[in-house]
């Protein structure tokens, strides 16, 4: 279980890489938590909407802006 964790995490931060390195370790970190948050209850939707509400924060201040 860990391996596959450690590994989708890691491809989930290098794929923010763009955002620099703060951006790699804190979507490595998020990877481990919803990693160990499926493992743990198998059920995808409180995943879904979390990272729903994360771009949610992220991205609202943007758009309301322009």
């Amino acid at each position: 279980m860990w391996f596959i964790v450690l590994a989708a995490a890691t491809l989930r931060g290098l794929l923010h890489a763009t955002r620099g390195i703060s951006g790699v370790v804190v979507m490595f970190a998020m990877g481990l938590l919803y990693g160990f948050f499926y493992w743990r209850w198998r059920q995808q939707w409180p995943l879904i909407v979390a990272h729903s509400l994360q771009m949610l924060y992220a991205l609202l201040p943007k758009a309301l802006a322009a």
